[in-house]
């Protein structure tokens, strides 16, 4: 299973252009620049996957911005928490649809993804809407 892929073909889908960028170096963080549907990802940064989909959360949610939004883990203003919430929800399928329900783990989806630890609620509400359905 190729995430990477999946995400670019996901993005492409809904509009998103993606420039997944090789050349940066680790602390460089991805951005989105919502105004023109367009992410930059860091694929250099140990948790580039999560923010990928965080960035492309930003433009999912319809998010303005006059600059380009830059991922920051620790952020939790209420526009960064929606990012981070649609990133969940964009992530939770390449997680779960692989375990039954009962085996699900929000600290297991948070260390797989790198996301921050602090989202932990987010993503147990997150599993459990997933398996609901």
């Amino acid at each position: 299973m190729d995430i990477a892929s999946d995400l670019i073909n996901f993005a492409m889908e809904h509009g998103i252009a993606v420039e997944l960028r090789r050349d940066l170096a680790p602390n460089i963080p991805s951005i989105a620049l919502p105004q023109i549907k367009k992410i930059m990802v860091n694929a250099n940064n140990h948790d580039y996957i999560f923010q990928f989909a965080h960035e492309m959360g930003h433009i999912l949610n319809d998010d303005i911005a006059l600059a380009p939004l830059c991922f920051s883990a620790n952020n939790r203003s209420k526009l960064e928490v929606a990012a981070n919430r649609m990133a969940i929800q964009i992530l939770i399928p390449f997680y779960c649809d692989y375990r039954e329900a009962y085996m699900a783990r929000s600290t297991d989806f948070i260390e797989v993804f790198n996301a921050p630890t602090w989202l932990d609620p987010i993503v147990c509400e997150e599993i459990e809407n997933y398996y609901v359905k």
